[in-house]
């Protein structure tokens, strides 16, 4: 259900960890804008021919989104950061190190496409065997646990399962887990996934204060859900979380 309302524009979910005053999600979020600015600076020294401060910058900007995958909803800013840095190497020359980066942002984003104005003909053409090469490169699996249980699991931005979990089939390479619960901190992790084997996840998820507050609510709501009326449980949780509607499901 929080893919469907994300997509739909009349609503804007509310984040229980912000909610829940979550201290590493406002770290996170400064981290974010910085890595973003980081990569704007990029692209910039790459316009100039600053190749080598193109790379710094970009290198530092995908470190920072590396450290924060526990937040990082979406995969396409750590795609288009490896895919500007692709580039930058291989206008400085370096076309197996630029082919081999660009592999890993059609690994993390099958969907992701260069700028026309920064690659020019030779260079799609590298693009284009690096999609080949991501996009058929030998499977392998993963298996992934959390404390507690039944979390959500999303591997680069999308959801595959609740915990415990194995899903096969994953292009081998590096990929982007994220492992959230209401009423906890995440976890987030880069993961390399070898061909022909099963890697593991683990995920510890610590409480957030209030998180007993949250769970007592949420259950108290389940058990009015089909009521005539409305139970006060809901109006409390509403209030609690700063929300205007509530979907249970």
């Amino acid at each position: 259900i929080n893919d469907y309302l994300r997509t739909d524009n009349r609503y804007e979910l509310v984040d229980t960890e912000k909610a829940l005053k979550s201290v590493p999600l406002e770290s996170a979020k400064k981290e974010l804008e910085t890595a973003a600015s980081m990569v704007q600076k990029g692209r910039e020294a790459y316009d100039s021919l600053e190749l080598d401060q193109a790379i710094n910058y970009l290198n530092k900007a995908i470190k920072k989104y590396k450290r924060n995958a526990a937040y990082m909803e979406s995969p396409r800013a750590i795609s288009e950061a490896f895919i500007a840095l692709g580039a930058a190497h291989i206008l400085r020359g370096e076309e197996r190190t630029g082919k081999s980066i660009l592999t890993k942002a059609v690994l993390i984003d099958p969907m992701a496409k260069p700028d026309p104005r920064i690659f020019n003909p030779s260079m799609m053409e590298i693009f284009h065997d690096a999609q080949d090469e991501a996009l058929n490169s030998p499977r392998g699996a993963v298996n992934v646990i959390s404390t507690p249980s039944y979390a959500e699991i999303y591997m680069d931005g999308k959801f595959i399962g609740i915990t415990p979990h194995s899903k096969g089939e994953i292009p081998g390479g590096l990929h982007f887990f994220r492992i959230q619960k209401i009423g906890h901190q995440r976890y987030g992790n880069t993961v390399k996934i070898p061909a022909h084997t099963e890697e593991s996840i683990s995920g510890n998820l610590k409480p957030l204060p209030g998180a007993d507050r949250l769970d007592n609510l949420l259950n108290k709501c389940i058990k009015h859900v089909g009521d005539k009326s409305v139970h006060p449980s809901l109006r409390e949780l509403s209030e609690f979380v700063k929300a205007e509607q509530l979907f249970v499901a």
